[in-house]
């Protein structure tokens, strides 16, 4: 991050400027494109947003701070209710009509347990005594289509849905996770140290592996049938691949990291132009 006169700025890798005044508030963020969204306050209270497109968007709060309505440019606005508390939405409504948000279960008085949207439609939400999701039911009455979740003593879990087909997650030992679907064919995914998902192997011989380089790209992936195909990267963008049977293809980009140009094996070029925007 740079200071310039009373503001500071932090540049991203992809050339996205993001601009804070000197009390800390966000002023505005730009792309390399030139796009700007502009943040205006009363107080410390974000009240407006403006788009160098034209677009806008103005926003009013509750006199306990919450946002009560959002305007665009067209003058359409989304209006939103809370409890008594201002901790829970109860409402959000637009032109299309007004969804609605009930809270407060047995086991978890702040948990979720239904929508209503402006259609009419209702999913309704269970917890067990754990505050875990136990049921989540579409619709009501005769035409309600309930999806349960057991679980097991290792943080996995099954979902059924409405047939009473299931699909199962098991957590492993080994830090790898067992995904089972409805029709019995199990899947394991390993992971390394960092997270990145290293192999996954299923049924009839399914396998995929994968490498990554320090900053966590996908370096490589190889099939079930030994053929691999790698990925190179600049210092922000990929660069290019080649394929298991030796094909390049190559990717270029301008100063502000937009995709300018495909190249392939066979020296056709798809190329790519941008207006202001992006």
């Amino acid at each position: 991050m740079t200071k310039a006169g009373d503001h500071y700025q932090l540049r991203e890798q992809d050339g996205t400027i993001i601009v804070f005044r000197a009390d800390g508030q966000l002023d505005y963020i730009e792309n390399a494109n030139g796009y700007r969204i502009t943040a205006e306050y009363t107080g410390d209270l974000l009240t407006q947003l403006s788009a160098s497109s034209g677009d806008s968007f103005t926003i009013s709060y509750s006199d306990q701070g919450r946002i009560s309505t959002i305007t665009d440019q067209a003058g359409q606005t989304t209006a939103y209710t809370y409890d008594s508390t201002g901790q829970f939405l109860n409402s959000v409504e637009n032109s299309t009509g007004t969804t609605s948000f009930t809270y407060g279960h047995p086991y978890d008085p702040t948990a979720l347990t239904s929508v209503t949207y402006a259609d009419g439609s209702k999913v309704t939400y269970d917890y067990d005594e754990l505050g875990r999701l136990q049921q989540v039911i579409q619709g009501e009455g005769r035409d309600a289509l309930a999806y349960t979740y057991t679980y097991d003593g290792s943080g996995g879990y099954t979902i059924t849905d409405p047939s009473g087909a299931s699909t199962t997650v098991v957590y492993n030992d080994d830090q790898s996770l067992t995904v089972t679907d409805p029709l019995d064919r199990a899947f394991q995914y390993s992971y390394d140290a960092a997270g990145n998902l290293v192999a996954i192997n299923g049924e009839l011989g399914f396998s995929a592996s994968f490498t990554y380089d320090d900053s966590g790209n996908v370096t490589s992936q190889t099939n079930a049938l030994n053929q691999t195909t790698q990925f190179t990267y600049d210092a922000d963008n990929l660069s290019g691949f080649t394929d298991a049977r030796g094909n390049d293809i190559l990717y270029g980009y301008d100063s502000r990291g937009n995709l300018t140009s495909i190249t392939y094996e066979d020296g056709t070029q798809n190329k790519y132009l941008y207006d202001a925007n992006g």
